[in-house]
């Protein structure tokens, strides 16, 4: 355990396990943290969390940050993710023989 540590995220690896520890996760992209999309242009969110991040939004553009609210154009993809994320859990690719 520590105060601060980077990782990769590739399906919630930093943010599950982060939010069931009470920690906040964050996966920034190379060079910037990636811009602001209030709901991925697909997922639906509690009105309690928009604002919240609204408010921490703000807070960031107050600090001096050029925050940036983007919609982008991704539709929902529960499918690929999911079929993704199943191929990932067998084990292929890793020793050429499902777990």
């Amino acid at each position: 355990m520590g105060a601060l540590a980077l990782c990769t995220d590739g399906g919630g690896s930093i943010r599950n396990p982060a939010g069931f520890t009470n920690l906040c996760g964050l996966k920034p992209s190379f060079g910037r943290v990636p811009a602001y999309p209030p709901n991925l242009g697909f997922a639906g969110v509690d009105d309690e969390i928009a604002r919240l991040i609204a408010a921490a939004a703000q807070l960031f553009g107050d600090l001096g940050a050029e925050v940036t609210e983007i919609d982008p154009p991704l539709g929902d993809c529960t499918d690929i993710f999911e079929t993704h994320w199943r191929v990932g859990e067998t084990g292929a690719g890793t020793s050429g023989q499902a777990a």
